[in-house]
């Protein structure tokens, strides 16, 4: 895939990320007559899966984003097939949340106290959401990589391809361990993650 490439109605304009659930791109709609806001396309070629686990991830975030709805969490805005040039891609396409991760923020950055608290309160409202839904959804891999700082201060979370519904985990104890090292506890390495699990993440996180 490169720049000005079309898939579906929209327009790639820059690689924006690649993990195991897809390659994440910056792009627009295709029709000049129609000018769209950037959006996010995570776009999983099915081809280059080298196993199942990709189409799962990617799954879980169509299926997690559909049924969210907080301003801190990116918008989902269509999932389909793309057959183009005979390639089979799984394509899901979301709101842009702007703002910098906080792994790159931080960078060369020492933050105050102050700002480490707004931060946490901002991921405590995301995670007050998630854990008030019928089920519960757990998002399984907060870290810096996935907070956001929006330009205004708002702080946003992302990359749900590990979200899983408490129901969904409990009827399938051996479901694959998402997390990133440093930032999970035990009871979720153990494949016991419940909403706490997320709290978890985020005081590693503000830490």
């Amino acid at each position: 895939m490169n720049a000005g490439d079309r898939i579906g109605n929209y327009l790639l304009e820059r690689p924006f990320g690649r993990g195991e659930a897809g390659a994440t791109w910056i792009a627009r709609g295709a029709d000049p007559a129609r000018p769209r806001d950037e959006v996010v396309l995570k776009i999983l070629d099915m081809g280059e899966a080298k196993n199942w686990t990709g189409y799962e991830l990617f799954g879980r975030e169509v299926d997690a984003l559909k049924t969210l709805s907080h301003p801190g969490i990116p918008r989902f805005i269509e999932s389909f097939e793309d057959k183009a040039e005979g390639n089979s891609r799984l394509v899901l396409a979301m709101e842009l949340m702007r703002g910098r991760d906080l792994e790159t923020e931080s960078a060369g950055r020492r933050f105050t106290e102050v700002e480490i608290a707004a931060i946490l309160a901002g991921l405590a409202d995301i995670l007050a959401y998630l854990a008030s839904l019928r089920p519960p959804v757990i998002h399984r891999d907060v870290n810096p990589r996935n907070v956001l700082l929006g330009p205004e201060g708002g702080v946003s979370l992302v990359d749900f391809s590990g979200a899983q519904e408490v129901i969904r985990r409990a009827a399938r104890p051996g479901a694959t361990l998402i997390g990133t090292a440093g930032y999970i506890p035990l009871e979720q390495v153990s494949g016991r993650a419940s909403p706490r699990s997320d709290l978890y993440g985020a005081a590693a996180t503000a830490l």
